[in-house]
This record gives C-alpha cells, sequence and structure tokens, in this order.
C-alpha cells in the first residue's frame, strides 16, 4: 500500500489529498503522518500550512484535513478540541468539527455568494483571495481556546499569537487574525441583541476597532460563524440584520461621530466622548469636531447656565447654541419664542436633555443680521420675554411614529409657515408634555418636526388632541 500512493513526506501527503481525497488515500495518510511530525520545524509547519489550506479547498479536500487528523499536525492544539461537546442546544458539532466547518463555510462563502448568505453575500464581493485567507485563518483560530480556563476568545487570540511567531509569518496578518479571533463575537451581539440605529452602538463597535476592512472581515465571519455553529440557526432576517448593522456603521452619520471621535482622542478629550454619542448625528455632521467639542468642554466645566452662542458657520449658516444646567418645563417654548420675536426664521432644531449636561440645544436660523448683531439682541435683558403668537399656522398631518413606555415619538409635516416651530411646541406645553428630544428640519417648502415625549395619559388621545389643534 505504502508503494502504491508513496508517501514521502507530509508536503507530498497535502499534495496527494489536494489531487484524490478518496478514502484508500485517506488511510494512508492518517496510518503515515505521526512519522513525519518530528521532523518539521515551526517554519516548516507553517509553510505546510499554507500548501495546506491558502487558495481554493474542494470540500471532499477539506473533511480528509479532518479525518486523517493531518490538520492536528500542523496545528498540535487542534487535537485537545477533539470530541470536546459544547453542551447547549445551539451547537451541532463538537469543538474540532465545528472548526472545520468553519474553514468549509468560508470557502461556500467565497464561491455561492448569495446562494447561502443572503443578503450578507454582497459584502462577499468586496473580499479579494488576501481577504479571504485572513477569514479562513480566523476560522481554524476563533474557538482553538475552548476547553481552557479563561476568555475561549482571548484564549485563541494568544494561540495566534504563539503559532504565527513560531512561523515567522507577517506582524500585519498576525495582528489582523488575532484582532478578529478576539472580537468574534462583538458584531452578532451588536446586531441582533442592540439597536443598530443607536449612535451609542456604533461608539462601542469604533472602540473595538470595528472599521473599514475589519468591519467587513469581522461581518462576513460572523454570518460563517453562525452558519458553522448551526446552518438552521442562519436565516434571512439575520442576515437582513447584519447587513443593515454594517450599513449603519458605513452611513455618513456613523462616519461623521467617528471623524468626532478621533478628534476628542487626538486632542485627549476623551471625556467628551460619552457626550457626543447622546447628540443627534444630524448636529454631528452639520457642525465641525473642533467647534462641538470644544463647546461641549465648556459645558461640562461651566456651574451655571452658558449665555446663548451666536456663530457663523463655514457655509454662511447662522448657528444659535441654548444651554441650562437644569431643564424646566416651557424651556423649549421659551428659546423657540425668542428666536421668533427677534424675526429669525429655524430652519433646523436639534433638542437635548442629557444627563451632566442639562439643555443643550442648537438652531439653525435665517436671518440678513451679522451674527454679533443676533448675539447682542439674545444678550439684552429681557430679550427672552417674547410673547406666545396666536396660533394661526396650520400642520398637514401629525402621526404617532413609535410608542413604548419609555418615550412616544411624534412626527408633524406641513408647508413651511413663519411660526410653525411654535405652534407645534406650544401645543406639546398645553399638554404638560415633557421633552425628551426633538428634530426639527425644513427642507424648501416642506417642514418635519419629531418630537419625543415621555408618555402622560392615552397615547392615542393626545395624538387627538395634537391634530384638533394643530392639523388643517
Amino acid at each position: 500500500l505504502n508503494a502504491k500512493i508513496g508517501l514521502k513526506s507530509l508536503a507530498f501527503a497535502v499534495r496527494k489529498l489536494r489531487q484524490k481525497p478518496d478514502l484508500l488515500t485517506q488511510f494512508e495518510v492518517r496510518r503515515r503522518a505521526p512519522d513525519f511530525t518530528g521532523k518539521l520545524s515551526s517554519v516548516g509547519q507553517g509553510k505546510l500550512l499554507v500548501q495546506a489550506l491558502h487558495g481554493e479547498c474542494r470540500d471532499e479536500y477539506l473533511l480528509a484535513l479532518y479525518r486523517t487528523r493531518l490538520i492536528e499536525v500542523l496545528i498540535p492544539d487542534f487535537e485537545k478540541l477533539r470530541g470536546l461537546v459544547q453542551h447547549d442546544h445551539y451547537h451541532r458539532f463538537t469543538a474540532d468539527a465545528h472548526l472545520i466547518q468553519a474553514v468549509r463555510e468560508v470557502e461556500r462563502a467565497r464561491l455561492a455568494k448569495r446562494r447561502f448568505y443572503g443578503s450578507m453575500g454582497r459584502l462577499a464581493k468586496e473580499l479579494n483571495s488576501a481577504d479571504w485567507w485572513v477569514l479562513k485563518l480566523t476560522a481554524l483560530f476563533h474557538d482553538l481556546g475552548k476547553g481552557r480556563k479563561g476568555d475561549h476568545s482571548k484564549e485563541g487570540a494568544r494561540l495566534v499569537d504563539e503559532y504565527f511567531d513560531s512561523w515567522k509569518w507577517s506582524e500585519s496578518l498576525r495582528k489582523d487574525v488575532h484582532w478578529l479571533v478576539e472580537n468574534h463575537l462583538i458584531l452578532s451581539s451588536a446586531a441582533f441583541r442592540q439597536n443598530p440605529q443607536d449612535p451609542m452602538t456604533w461608539h462601542r463597535l469604533f472602540a473595538k476597532g470595528v472599521l473599514g476592512k475589519r468591519l467587513t472581515w469581522l461581518a462576513m465571519f460572523t454570518a460563517i460563524d453562525i452558519r458553522a455553529t448551526n446552518p438552521e440557526a442562519w436565516t434571512d432576517w439575520k442576515s437582513d440584520l447584519l447587513f443593515g448593522l454594517v450599513e449603519n456603521l458605513r452611513s455618513p452619520e456613523a462616519k461623521t461621530l467617528q471623524g468626532h471621535l478621533a478628534f476628542t482622542e487626538k486632542t485627549n478629550r476623551k471625556r467628551i466622548e460619552d457626550l457626543l454619542v447622546k447628540l443627534d448625528p444630524l448636529l454631528l455632521a452639520a457642525l465641525s469636531p473642533k467647534r462641538l467639542v470644544i463647546d461641549l468642554e465648556k459645558v461640562i466645566k461651566s456651574k451655571s447656565n452658558l449665555p446663548p452662542r451666536v456663530f457663523k458657520a463655514s457655509d454662511g449658516h447662522l448657528w444659535v447654541r441654548f444651554h441650562r444646567k437644569i431643564d424646566e418645563s416651557g424651556i423649549l417654548l421659551h428659546y423657540v419664542q425668542t428666536l421668533f420675536g427677534l424675526g429669525l426664521s429655524i430652519q433646523v432644531a436639534f433638542i437635548h436633555t442629557i444627563e451632566g449636561v442639562g439643555v443643550y440645544d442648537w438652531f439653525l436660523v435665517v436671518t440678513r443680521k451679522p451674527a454679533n448683531q443676533v448675539s447682542k439682541w439674545l444678550m439684552k435683558s429681557g430679550a427672552l420675554q417674547k410673547p406666545t403668537p396666536r396660533r394661526q399656522v396650520k400642520f398637514t398631518s401629525i402621526s404617532l411614529v413609535a410608542s413604548d413606555t419609555d418615550e412616544w415619538i411624534f412626527s408633524f409635516k406641513g408647508r413651511d409657515q413663519h411660526g410653525l416651530l411654535v405652534a407645534a411646541v406650544s401645543a406639546l406645553n398645553d399638554l404638560s408634555l415633557s421633552l425628551r428630544w426633538a428634530r426639527a428640519h425644513t427642507w424648501g417648502q416642506q417642514v418635519e418636526d419629531t418630537f419625543s415625549v415621555r408618555p402622560l395619559g392615552e397615547v392615542d388621545t393626545v395624538l387627538q388632541r395634537l391634530k384638533d389643534a394643530l392639523v388643517t
């Protein structure tokens, strides 16, 4: 039998398995492979792993590597997982079988694209051969630390360091696979258990390094790992959620947040990070990191209310910022009436009440007056005591966007009219509704104002009263 197959080395055995991974070849490789183990140097071991797994690998060949235990010769710690049962209803395979199954799924993802992976298959099109090699190595190592004390993800990352160093592989490859193994579970939690549209979610992932190419790798591997754990657990619903998270993390709003966070780190203002994620993402997009971060720092340091701030942005828009340490009923109405009374047309408004900051509201206003003149008006004694205008303006529709035990979100839509925002805020104030946050926008002749309020009474009743007061 030896003479027929002629196993001369492990490298030769790998070639034979690639060419013909039948039972006869598997039997001989499994019988003879241990004879060559001691003859391999660490560097030689690494070279043989590249020969065995780099590039396209047929499914039957990958199974042959596992069944012959040749994979245990290449990565000795693989043997420690042999037959290790994962005691839950989710894992269908033993730990060692799961790892080789993950490698098989990498190949399926590369070749099948959308067939097995649904919308996540779109990400597969973005990956080249070097990317697939990174994912294949991650598949081999991501659960290699199971059965040991401590976090298996960290243990697996430590094994990546040990093996890659002994194999003399590149530092950049080691860092990438180490990071993926250590963090291979975090995207699944974010996609299926957290709000993918929440800047807090983005911030947590950015802080872990989920950016750029690593985002693509990690998202693709998350799908691969789920299918390798239990194919029935992978559904179109999960595919859409995971791909949706990727799209959110790649959105202009998320990239803007990333830029502001980078500025806080660069200028040693990291304590501002938690405040940035509580602001409206569109406000971050409208204001430069330097202007917004420095203003937030002043707000934190101040022991009292800051005076209104007025400045002209580089695009020519005039912005007004109000701050109060303590939120009180009617403050937003107070601000809106003030701007209205000064003849300023509010185009955009971002309303926030933040713990540790207080009321922090920004308004984009339209006026021909210079910024210093508007600032003087706002600073004058009595300038903030304009009467409420009559409600002669109307919206075309008011709808309930979402409701739960914590908040009700209402959308007000209509044609742009002077005093429209004042009318909306006045109506909410008349109903004693406490504001959580708000966003007001004017596009051309159309207005859309969104208000989040704390629940009070019956939502249907409140909605109807708003409509009775403000809808034509």
